[in-house]
């Protein structure tokens, strides 16, 4: 049975076990199987396929796995260790008992303090470390970025080239907070989950990191992070949450201004673009020389760091 990237036909269970997780490269497919007892019911067998690597979670937000990338060494990223996403609010206790069976050991939340409290997190997962920071987005009504939204004559092409243009600010302020996520993801090999809240700026850059460390190519990151502009397509109401609607002044004003826009012109932010994550990557080339110094330098992960890294998230390629 095929099912979309939020949905799921699993019963309520008691218990849940992990059988085979894979991902089909054919149909760019993921699928996981597993065991679920259910009350009442025998032990079943149960297989969920989202499309393009999304986890078939209902309550899930661009929730994926980053696993299965071959690397430039001819090994592969492990499945089931890297998973990035949007805000996690709405994730069932059904959910967490599919997400306990990865032994999650870190969650980093780039979100900000406002965004936290318009869309809180009850997190259920059973031991994993939770990295948050308190930070002003300056998104609001009257934020930096909300300044391009006054521009007479608004289009899109405006609004994405102000998107490109935020993403290295993104990068820069973020920066502690991804250095913090090498750190975790250094001195555990357990599965780490990072998330902002539409799972594709800050996020989007976070993967882009991540996955150029362990040896993964420019091209497939890039590719990797336009699956967000496809699940987006698919998912346009799962942007915004109704809850954001409920969080400060700020968020308010923001929410009203997003909805004075026409659509067509508000889709670039929905959305992501190639020259966004480029402008990123362009800006860690110009400052390091490439995005692999950058993390060297800037993230201070030095050789035996990145060797260890990679010992903990990557595996021999798939025969």
């Amino acid at each position: 049975m095929r099912l979309s990237a939020c949905e799921t036909s699993t019963p309520a269970v008691n218990n849940i076990e992990p059988l085979s997780v894979s991902y089909d490269e054919q149909n760019h497919t993921y699928q996981l199987q597993w065991q679920a007892s259910a009350p009442q019911q025998p032990v079943a067998i149960a297989v969920a396929t989202s499309a393009a690597r999304w986890l078939p979670l209902e309550g899930g937000r661009n929730f994926r796995d980053l696993g299965g990338y071959s690397t430039q060494n001819g090994q592969q990223v492990r499945w089931g260790k890297l998973f990035c996403s949007g805000a996690m609010t709405a994730l069932t206790e059904q959910n967490y008992q599919l997400l306990d069976t990865f032994d999650v050991a870190t969650i980093v939340d780039f979100r900000s303090a406002d965004e936290r409290h318009s869309e809180p997190t009850e997190w259920s997962v059973d031991n994993a470390r939770v990295l948050s920071w308190d930070y002003d987005m300056d998104m609001g009504a009257g934020g930096t970025f909300a300044e391009v939204f006054r521009q007479p004559e608004l289009n899109a092409e405006k609004v994405e080239a102000a998107m490109a243009l935020m993403y290295p600010d993104i990068l820069l302020s973020q920066q502690p907070h991804y250095r913090a996520m090498f750190d975790r993801l250094i001195q555990n090999d357990g599965a780490l989950v990072f998330n902002c809240t539409a799972g594709k700026d800050r996020t989007g850059i976070a993967a882009v990191l991540i996955l150029t460390a362990l040896g993964v190519d420019r091209e497939t990151v890039i590719n990797d992070f336009m699956l967000s502009d496809l699940y987006y397509q698919q998912h346009p109401t799962s942007f915004i949450s109704p809850k954001a609607e409920d969080g400060d002044a700020k968020q308010q004003a923001m929410m009203a201004m997003f909805k004075r826009i026409p659509p067509e012109v508000l889709k670039p932010v929905k959305g992501g673009r190639e020259s966004y994550i480029k402008a990123a990557i362009d800006s860690m080339e110009q400052q390091s020389g490439s995005v692999l110094a950058y993390i060297q330098q800037e993230l201070d992960v030095d050789d035996q760091e990145l060797q260890q890294l990679r010992k903990n998230f990557l595996q021999p390629a798939a025969e």
